[in-house]
């Protein structure tokens, strides 16, 4: 249901253009009702049913939910603010991005643009540098790590 909701959230134009806007406006009615079907108690998402607790699937529904309501879709604020919850609570016990990292890093993507989103247009250009600057050193610690595991492993061996 969310990879069905995404294109239409994305290119709205072409949905008008092609006449489509009221099939549009459904479909992504219908994928936040199918996403919020899938949402457990604790606010992650489940694949076919409500439990699972995948990050990566869990932020990538919170996306969907997100963009659906900037786009001025009813989306539900109980479901909403419970997968914000649930994604704010999965970054902040997290054990980092040794395993799994890729949820982690999509989760944190959601949650920063949820924020950017919420300063809303009037946000000075410069806000995305520390973003940017964050994203670069985190990058970078990783490769720094990566490699000294890597010399540690050749010289132990």
């Amino acid at each position: 249901a969310a990879s069905r909701a995404m294109p239409l959230l994305a290119l709205p134009a072409l949905a008008r253009a092609l006449g489509r806007e009221e099939t549009a406006e459904e479909g992504v009615a219908e994928a936040v009702r199918a996403v919020l079907a899938n949402q457990a108690p604790d606010g992650s998402f489940g694949l076919w049913a409500p439990w699972g607790g995948d990050l990566w699937l869990s932020a990538y529904a919170t996306d969907v939910l997100s963009r659906a309501r900037a786009a001025g879709h009813a989306v539900p604020e109980a479901g909403f603010r419970a997968a914000l919850d649930s994604l704010r609570n999965a970054v902040a016990f997290a054990p980092g991005f040794e395993e799994g990292g890729e949820g982690l890093a999509y989760a944190l993507y959601v949650l920063a643009r949820i924020l950017l989103e919420f300063c809303g247009p009037a946000q000075p250009s410069w806000w995305g540098l520390p973003l940017i600057a964050l994203g670069a050193g985190s990058a970078l610690l990783g490769a720094v790590r990566a490699n000294l595991e890597d010399d540690t492993k050749t010289l132990l061996a």
